[in-house]
Protein backbone atom coordinates (compact mmCIF):
# COMPACT_ATOMS: atom_id res chain seq x y z
CA UNK A 1 0.00 0.00 0.00
CA UNK A 2 1.46 3.48 -1.18
CA UNK A 3 1.55 6.42 1.36
CA UNK A 4 -1.37 8.61 0.33
CA UNK A 5 0.78 10.94 -1.11
CA UNK A 6 1.45 9.01 -3.97
CA UNK A 7 -2.48 8.31 -4.57
CA UNK A 8 -2.59 12.38 -6.76
CA UNK A 9 -0.66 12.32 -9.76
CA UNK A 10 1.68 15.25 -10.59
CA UNK A 11 -1.21 17.14 -12.56
CA UNK A 12 -4.25 16.31 -9.17
CA UNK A 13 -1.57 17.20 -7.12
CA UNK A 14 -0.80 20.55 -9.42
CA UNK A 15 -4.72 21.73 -8.84
CA UNK A 16 -4.51 21.81 -5.42
CA UNK A 17 -1.16 24.57 -5.44
CA UNK A 18 -1.30 28.22 -5.65
CA UNK A 19 0.14 28.95 -8.96
CA UNK A 20 1.90 32.25 -7.40
CA UNK A 21 5.63 31.04 -7.31
CA UNK A 22 6.90 31.11 -3.46
CA UNK A 23 10.44 32.42 -4.31
CA UNK A 24 10.99 34.08 -7.41
CA UNK A 25 14.14 33.43 -8.45
CA UNK A 26 15.89 29.44 -9.35
CA UNK A 27 16.64 27.86 -6.14
CA UNK A 28 17.58 24.51 -4.22
CA UNK A 29 14.89 23.59 -1.68
CA UNK A 30 15.98 22.18 1.77
CA UNK A 31 13.39 20.49 4.16
CA UNK A 32 15.23 19.17 7.00
CA UNK A 33 13.74 17.58 9.98
CA UNK A 34 16.71 16.30 11.14
CA UNK A 35 20.03 18.80 12.75
CA UNK A 36 22.79 17.54 10.84
CA UNK A 37 25.40 20.11 10.73
CA UNK A 38 27.48 17.87 8.33
CA UNK A 39 24.23 17.45 6.06
CA UNK A 40 23.93 21.59 5.61
CA UNK A 41 27.34 22.17 5.36
CA UNK A 42 26.78 19.75 1.92
CA UNK A 43 23.65 21.42 1.28
CA UNK A 44 26.32 24.09 1.13
CA UNK A 45 28.32 22.81 -0.95
CA UNK A 46 26.15 22.00 -3.49
CA UNK A 47 24.36 24.66 -3.84
CA UNK A 48 27.65 26.94 -4.58
CA UNK A 49 28.55 24.16 -7.30
CA UNK A 50 25.28 24.30 -8.98
CA UNK A 51 25.38 28.01 -8.84
CA UNK A 52 21.92 28.31 -6.81
CA UNK A 53 20.19 30.25 -4.09
CA UNK A 54 19.49 27.68 -1.30
CA UNK A 55 16.16 27.83 0.67
CA UNK A 56 15.39 26.33 3.35
CA UNK A 57 11.84 25.37 5.17
CA UNK A 58 12.85 25.56 9.12
CA UNK A 59 11.20 22.29 10.52
CA UNK A 60 9.86 22.13 14.61
CA UNK A 61 13.39 20.53 15.31
CA UNK A 62 15.21 23.34 14.79
CA UNK A 63 15.61 27.31 15.46
CA UNK A 64 17.00 30.03 13.83
CA UNK A 65 20.66 29.36 14.14
CA UNK A 66 20.31 26.39 12.66
CA UNK A 67 19.71 27.68 9.53
CA UNK A 68 22.25 30.02 9.01
CA UNK A 69 23.71 27.95 6.01
CA UNK A 70 20.60 28.73 3.93
CA UNK A 71 20.32 32.38 2.06
CA UNK A 72 16.88 32.11 2.65
CA UNK A 73 14.46 30.59 5.39
CA UNK A 74 11.52 29.91 5.48
CA UNK A 75 8.95 29.90 8.07
CA UNK A 76 4.89 28.68 8.54
CA UNK A 77 4.08 27.71 5.27
CA UNK A 78 1.08 25.70 4.82
CA UNK A 79 0.95 22.16 3.23
CA UNK A 80 0.43 23.77 -0.32
CA UNK A 81 3.03 26.05 -0.32
CA UNK A 82 5.16 23.64 0.36
CA UNK A 83 4.41 21.61 -2.34
CA UNK A 84 4.92 24.59 -4.45
CA UNK A 85 7.82 24.89 -3.10
CA UNK A 86 9.10 21.56 -4.10
CA UNK A 87 7.42 22.25 -7.40
CA UNK A 88 9.09 25.20 -8.34
CA UNK A 89 12.33 24.36 -6.88
CA UNK A 90 15.09 23.19 -9.26
CA UNK A 91 16.80 20.41 -6.54
CA UNK A 92 15.48 19.32 -3.33
CA UNK A 93 17.68 18.22 -0.35
CA UNK A 94 15.96 16.63 2.28
CA UNK A 95 15.82 14.25 4.99
CA UNK A 96 12.00 13.46 4.89
CA UNK A 97 10.27 10.84 3.54
CA UNK A 98 7.93 13.50 2.34
CA UNK A 99 9.90 15.38 0.79
CA UNK A 100 11.10 12.46 -1.07
CA UNK A 101 8.14 11.39 -1.95
CA UNK A 102 6.71 15.12 -3.43
CA UNK A 103 10.30 15.45 -5.07
CA UNK A 104 9.21 11.52 -6.66
CA UNK A 105 5.44 12.79 -7.26
CA UNK A 106 7.03 16.36 -9.10
CA UNK A 107 9.96 14.76 -11.12
CA UNK A 108 12.51 17.16 -9.60
CA UNK A 109 16.05 16.10 -9.27
CA UNK A 110 17.01 15.90 -5.35
CA UNK A 111 18.96 13.84 -2.90
CA UNK A 112 17.94 11.87 0.62
CA UNK A 113 19.68 12.10 3.85
CA UNK A 114 19.30 9.70 6.83
CA UNK A 115 17.58 11.72 9.20
CA UNK A 116 18.57 9.08 12.02
CA UNK A 117 21.74 7.38 12.02
CA UNK A 118 21.67 3.54 11.07
CA UNK A 119 21.87 1.80 14.18
CA UNK A 120 19.00 3.84 15.91
CA UNK A 121 15.85 1.88 16.22
CA UNK A 122 13.04 4.36 15.54
CA UNK A 123 15.21 5.79 12.50
CA UNK A 124 12.15 4.86 10.09
CA UNK A 125 15.47 5.04 7.27
CA UNK A 126 13.75 1.46 5.78
CA UNK A 127 11.05 3.67 4.63
CA UNK A 128 13.48 5.71 2.65
CA UNK A 129 15.58 2.48 1.82
CA UNK A 130 12.32 1.04 0.29
CA UNK A 131 11.50 3.54 -1.81
CA UNK A 132 15.41 4.27 -3.16
CA UNK A 133 15.81 0.82 -3.65
CA UNK A 134 12.39 0.07 -5.22
CA UNK A 135 12.62 2.87 -8.09
CA UNK A 136 16.37 2.19 -9.07
CA UNK A 137 17.56 5.68 -7.63
CA UNK A 138 19.54 4.27 -4.63
CA UNK A 139 22.15 6.63 -5.86
CA UNK A 140 20.12 9.64 -4.84
CA UNK A 141 20.65 8.36 -1.51
CA UNK A 142 23.77 10.05 0.46
CA UNK A 143 24.38 7.76 3.08
CA UNK A 144 28.23 9.40 3.70
CA UNK A 145 27.44 13.30 3.81
CA UNK A 146 31.07 13.67 4.71
CA UNK A 147 32.55 12.52 1.47
CA UNK A 148 30.70 15.43 -0.25
CA UNK A 149 29.56 12.75 -3.66
CA UNK A 150 27.20 14.59 -5.69
CA UNK A 151 25.91 12.14 -8.08
CA UNK A 152 26.33 12.73 -12.18
CA UNK A 153 23.47 11.27 -13.82
CA UNK A 154 20.20 12.76 -13.58
CA UNK A 155 16.96 10.68 -12.16
CA UNK A 156 15.46 8.64 -15.40
CA UNK A 157 11.91 9.72 -14.32
CA UNK A 158 10.45 8.12 -17.53
CA UNK A 159 11.54 4.72 -15.56
CA UNK A 160 10.46 5.74 -12.09
CA UNK A 161 7.13 7.23 -13.01
CA UNK A 162 6.07 4.12 -14.76
CA UNK A 163 7.04 2.56 -11.23
CA UNK A 164 5.37 5.53 -9.19
CA UNK A 165 1.84 4.80 -11.59
CA UNK A 166 2.17 1.00 -11.32
CA UNK A 167 1.86 1.21 -7.06
CA UNK A 168 -0.72 4.06 -7.42
CA UNK A 169 -2.91 1.80 -9.31
CA UNK A 170 -2.14 -0.95 -6.94
CA UNK A 171 -3.09 1.59 -4.08
CA UNK A 172 -6.14 1.98 -4.95
CA UNK A 173 -7.35 -0.69 -5.98
CA UNK A 174 -6.70 -2.34 -2.71
CA UNK A 175 -8.72 0.66 -1.15
CA UNK A 176 -11.29 0.34 -3.51
CA UNK A 177 -11.31 -3.88 -2.72
CA UNK A 178 -11.52 -2.91 0.97
CA UNK A 179 -14.23 -0.43 0.91
CA UNK A 180 -16.62 -2.97 -1.41
CA UNK A 181 -16.71 -0.12 -4.04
Amino acid sequence: MADPTYLLTKEEWEELIPKEKVVEEKYILCYFLGNSDLIKKYARRFAEEKGLRLVSILSNECNSDDNQYADEVLIGKSVEEFVNLIWNAEYVLTDSFHGLAFSVINQKQFLIFYRKRTDVKESRNSRIDNIVCSWGIEDRLIREPEKMIIPAEDINYQEVSLKVQELRTKSLQFLKNALNV
